[in-house]
């Protein structure tokens, strides 16, 4: 036999980008190929140049850098609430996990003690390091390896797929940067977060740092602030404009701040920041220059959810009749906000409301309005609305320390996360129209995720603490502008005062851009992306005339090509699809039939059923039996 008929004889499928995607991919594999092996062995190549399921969650993170969401909220594995056919592997939560690794909350830090009885145990609500997701995405990656079926092979590439080439017998050659070609029957595209090319501005700041830096050699611009470790380059007490309020903005700070041997104390009741003389001066701004709104302490457990009286999948059902597109403000919006008032009410009178019955007070209204628009009219200055924010951060660490259930502005607020999946069958697929898809995407999104998808309310603690330590400030009001100063070699934050020609300007040394670019095909820097665009195996999705970022890809997640034929052997999930697709990097929750779970679960159970047609034709034609025993 040739070393053709061998590889032939084998189903290979490649998994391009093994973050939490593409690990979802290889649990549905392992866990339909344990249970019902196919005629020919298969070959899984994993393509990743980095470690392996850990995506960007590596395991040498410090500390002071967290998760945004519960421990016990997170998990890779199915169970009986996921909608979905195929077998399920048991395992744990990531709180479980942690526990039973022998991981212990000692003060600030988590530490793997074994037997050891110090500190506290890891609590289900926890937000614990981002280095223990990490270890426990290559825990699972691990455990899938050694639990394979013997007729499944799963091999490793720690390299970087830069070109897939369509082959003429319909299957797909994946090209590896040391130009390697690995030809496969099926290939899924769980690439996750890239970089975009620089923007027009960006580059403008880059060749303003470039004429300037001998004038002020502390001038720098940093037009993304991950890898975090970057950041060591900035010297104590330089002046930083931080561009962001949102997660990203919170490493930003614990970073340049506890990351310096800086140190946070309770004292009376109060945290208080210690500096340790290495900090920069923070400048915080952005389009609202708003914090993010800390989470509520969570009280629904790990699987527990508020379940919609008037926003439910049948009443979106009913208004997308005959495939219709939506107008979102007009249609659904009105609808999601008496939803946000009746768990407002629950929560404030503690007793069951019945749904037909409800209406909401001028209260109500009122109080949501203001989740969504707390600015008053106008600031006379800089210094009246940072003393606005102080007290913003205030009275919502109130609200967060009440809870996700009992306090009405929380369990408002997370109505928004625990009901994603029915904005999702409003949005998916081009579901509202053009012009609301992009009113939804660019002003209320941005809104959304300030109220319900913020920092543990430990990260806003902090940040209140710094700012009454002088270290952070707030550099911006609502609207400022940014602009570099050839003759001071110093970057601006201007924010005009209304009413008058004056102007508030703060100066910073360096830029940090506190953010994760979004998903633009046409200007993603990835080799691979370039060359599928350029081969016409993919373009970017478009609502009518409004592009809201990923890639077309049909129902059944097939990338669409140029001439708008889906690739049959080809899936992309994740990140990629961010457009089509609505919100697709939360990860999977336990309990909650998660979206992602199963959306990995009907691909590879489509792949899997197809391969299982094709060895029985073969075995048909060859006259012997398909299944022989």
């Amino acid at each position: 036999m040739t070393i053709r008929d061998t590889v032939n004889a084998l189903t290979q499928i490649a998994i391009v980008g093994l973050g939490p995607r593409g690990l979802s991919v290889l649990e549905r594999i392992v866990a339909h190929l344990r249970a019902a092996p196919l005629v020919r062995p298969a070959v899984v190549h994993v393509i990743d140049p980095k470690e392996h399921g850990l995506g960007t969650h590596h395991v040498r993170q410090p500390d002071h850098l967290l998760i945004n969401t519960v421990a016990s909220q997170i998990t890779m594995f199915a169970d009986a609430s996921v909608a979905m056919d195929g077998p399920l592997i048991e395992g744990p939560d990531l709180a479980s996990w942690a526990r039973a690794q022998g991981y212990r909350r000692v003060g600030s830090r988590f530490l793997r003690l074994g037997t050891v009885e110090a500190g506290e145990p890891i609590d289900d609500n926890d937000y614990v390091p981002r280095r223990l997701l990490g270890e426990y995405l290559a825990w699972v990656c691990d455990g899938l390896v050694r639990s394979a079926p013997p007729s499944l092979s799963i091999r490793f590439h720690r390299q970087l797929a830069v070109d897939i080439e369509p082959r003429p017998d319909g299957r797909s050659r994946v090209v590896l940067d040391s130009g390697f070609p690995l030809d496969c029957d099926w290939v899924f595209l769980t690439i996750g977060h890239g970089s975009n090319r620089p923007s027009a501005e960006e580059r403008e700041f880059v060749e303003f740092v470039k004429r300037n830096e001998a004038r002020n050699p502390h001038l720098a611009f940093f037009r993304s602030c991950y890898p975090l470790a970057d950041l060591e380059a900035i010297a104590p007490a330089t002046r930083v404009a931080v561009q962001g309020l949102g997660l990203s903005a919170h490493d930003v700070i614990a970073e340049l701040t506890v990351g310096r041997n800086g140190e946070f104390s309770e004292e009376d009741g109060r945290l208080v920041y210690h500096t340790s003389g290495r900090e920069p001066k923070l400048l915080l701004f952005s389009r609202q220059s708003l914090p993010f709104a800390a989470r509520g302490v969570n009280q629904k457990g790990p699987s527990g959810q508020y379940k919609a009286a008037f926003l439910t999948d049948e009443v979106v059902a009913s208004l997308e009749g005959g495939g219709r597109q939506l107008d979102f403000m007009e249609e659904v919006w009105p609808i999601l906000k008496k939803e946000m008032a009746f768990a407002y009410r629950i929560a404030a009178t503690g007793v069951a409301v019945e749904p037909a019955a409800f209406v909401p007070t001028a209260e109500e209204r009122t109080a949501i309005d203001r989740l969504f628009q707390p600015l008053p009219e106008g600031f006379a200055d800089l210094g009246t609305f940072r003393d606005f924010v102080r007290r913003f951060l205030a009275e919502d660490l109130s609200a967060a320390a009440g809870g996700n259930v009992s306090n009405p502005l929380k369990a408002a607020s997370d109505v928004l996360r625990d009901i994603r999946d029915t904005l999702r069958l409003c949005v998916d697929w081009g579901g509202l129209t053009p012009q609301s898809h992009r009113d939804f995407m660019e002003q209320l999104v941005p809104v959304m995720n300030r109220i319900a998808v913020g920092p543990p309310l430990r990260r806003n603690r902090e940040l209140a603490a710094l700012m009454d330590a002088g270290v952070v400030v707030v550099g911006g009001a609502p609207g400022a502008r940014l602009r570099a100063n050839e003759r001071d070699a110093r970057f601006e934050i201007v924010s005009s005062r209304p009413g008058c020609s004056d102007a508030d300007i703060e100066p910073a040394d360096v830029l940090v851009k506190a953010r994760i670019d979004h998903f633009w095909p046409e200007e993603d820097d990835s080799p691979l992306v370039r060359s599928l665009l350029a081969r016409g195996l993919v373009r970017p999705y478009r609502n009518g005339s409004y592009h809201p970022g990923g890639i077309e890809i049909d129902r059944d997640y097939h990338p669409v090509d140029g001439s708008g034929c889906g690739l049959g052997r080809v899936f992309a999930l994740g990140n990629l699809t961010e457009g089509p697709n609505f919100y697709t990097y939360v990860l999977p929750r336990p309990g909650v039939n998660s979206r992602f779970l199963r959306d990995s679960d009907r691909c590879v159970a489509q792949t899997l059923a197809a391969v299982r047609v094709s060895d029985a034709a073969r075995a048909t034609k060859r006259g012997t039996d398909p299944c022989p025993t």
